[in-house]
């Protein structure tokens, strides 16, 4: 049946068509063989010059980061001194009284009471320095306007101080005078 197949087929009809033939078979070898296999490389060097290039990005970001968080540490640094130098280095309750007298010498704010609190101990075994606290609250009379003028005085003294708590209450006698409780920090620095 082979030799009636082969012997139906006329090779002179064939041979025009030969040469395409061979060349399609040329070309499907060389893209299994050759192309398919070099495309493939190609598709991994690609994924691999790309992660490369994600992670140098990753490493320039953070080489970046550390740059700006050394310069974030060094206005710190800076900030932190500036604080320190505002730090008296010995407690003393009268100095922040006095400061107080200072700051309310020139209004019309009344003080009712001081009363001192319990002092606060910070310590910072790295820089052998302990920092105290010595908040007092005090209780005064005085109007709106009063009272933002001594906080701005407070939060522009040369000492360092916080306040770390404000009421404010309606005074039924006084329409425009209000009852004012503050509780204020200063610190200190004591070295070991």
């Amino acid at each position: 049946m082979a030799k009636n197949l082969a012997g139906s087929i006329d090779k002179e009809k064939i041979k025009p068509y030969l040469p395409f033939i061979i060349a399609i078979v040329l070309i499907i070898l060389f893209l299994y063989f050759i192309f398919l296999p070099q495309n493939k490389k190609m598709q991994n060097l690609s994924s691999k010059v790309t992660n490369k290039k994600q992670l140098f990005f990753q490493a320039e970001r953070a080489a970046q980061d550390i740059n700006t968080l050394n310069n974030n540490i060094v206005s710190l640094e800076k900030e932190i001194a500036q604080l320190e130098e505002k730090l008296p280095e010995q407690i003393e309750a009268s100095l922040l009284i006095d400061t107080l007298k200072d700051i309310t010498q020139e209004s019309k704010i009344q003080f009712v009471s001081i009363e001192p609190k319990n002092t606060k101990k910070y310590e910072q075994p790295d820089q052998k320095q302990v920092y105290l606290e010595l908040p007092i609250t005090v209780r005064l009379k005085c109007g709106f306007n009063e009272l933002i003028g001594f906080v701005k005085k407070i939060e522009s003294s040369k000492r360092l101080m916080k306040i770390s708590d404000l009421k404010i209450r309606g005074n039924p006698q006084d329409m425009w005078g209000h009852d004012v409780e503050v509780t204020i920090s200063t610190f200190s620095a004591l070295k070991e």
